[in-house]
């Protein structure tokens, strides 16, 4: 399924004057507060602190797991992406950093085109999530297989990082920090207790956010699209599932609201839920 008939079947808002009629609604009081806090330690450039004044405009997010020096190129289409959408409206842009993913399978090798031959470096990463696998032990091995480009300001200032979604802030900071680009690490010690009343709320309701997810997927299905998330029926303990493809279409010409008649397409897997900021 086409993701714009998706989108418009679902009834999503689209475009950018949609996106103004979202802005301005209130957010955490904290927020720009802890986020100060953040960029601070980081050393973040002050074009990003100045993007702070602007969340309460607000913000366009978007995310991506925290891999080695920023992971695979469409980190950066998102980040470049959130900012000219930002730009537009008046707003901030922010990446989410998501730290709390510990499938290291997916972000422990890093690949480089070296005098046209491709060369991968894969660390012994422990299976934790990136917001506490510490950096240190692989800062020298990630020096030695960037060589020269160790030397490049930015990544010298990304590799001082401690753990590894920090060194990934940091590589965004390093190359989009002056554009006003503010990444959030939800398990860093300045904006993990933003988090607090979230975590309180679900455990008041356990069961309320898998049933929420559930009957979004049923409403995906009965208009046709397949599901690349779903929950268990049971509380938050309960293992979140995947589905390796994604969205995909019915038969061409098979949809009743007039969105077929086209190749089935695969749009990604969703990066799964996370907590509100």
């Amino acid at each position: 399924m086409e993701a714009t008939c998706l989108v418009r079947r679902l009834g999503l808002p689209q475009g950018e004057e949609a996106l103004r009629e979202r802005l301005r609604r209130p957010g955490h009081p904290r927020l720009k507060e802890a986020l100060a806090a953040y960029l601070k330690r980081l050393q973040a450039p002050q074009e990003a602190f100045r993007a702070l004044e602007r969340l309460e405009v607000g913000a366009v997010v978007t995310g991506q797991q925290a891999g080695l020096l920023g992971g695979p190129a469409f980190t950066f289409y998102k980040a470049h992406t959130a900012l000219s959408l930002a730009e537009g409206v008046g707003g901030a842009a922010v990446f989410w950093v998501a730290s709390q993913d510990h499938d290291v399978e997916e972000v422990r090798h890093l690949h480089l085109l070296r005098d046209e031959v491709p060369e991968t470096l894969s660390l012994d990463l422990p299976p934790l999530p990136s917001g506490r696998i510490p950096l240190a032990p692989h800062r020298e091995r990630l020096r030695a297989f960037l060589g020269p480009w160790a030397q490049d300001p930015r990544l010298g200032y990304a590799l001082e990082a401690e753990t590894l979604s920090e060194f990934f802030a940091r590589v965004l900071l390093a190359f989009l920090g002056e554009r006003g680009l503010v990444p959030f690490d939800p398990m860093a010690e300045e904006l993990a207790p933003l988090f607090l009343e979230a975590l309180e709320r679900e455990l008041s309701d356990p069961l309320g956010s898998a049933e929420a997810i559930n009957r979004e997927a049923e409403r995906i299905r009965a208009l046709g699209g397949s599901l690349p998330l779903g929950a268990s029926p049971g509380p938050p303990t309960s293992s979140w599932r995947r589905t390796k493809g994604a969205f995909s279409s019915t038969r061409a010409g098979s949809s009743p609201t007039g969105c077929g008649g086209t190749r089935p397409r695969s749009f990604g897997r969703s990066p799964g839920p996370t907590p509100p900021a």
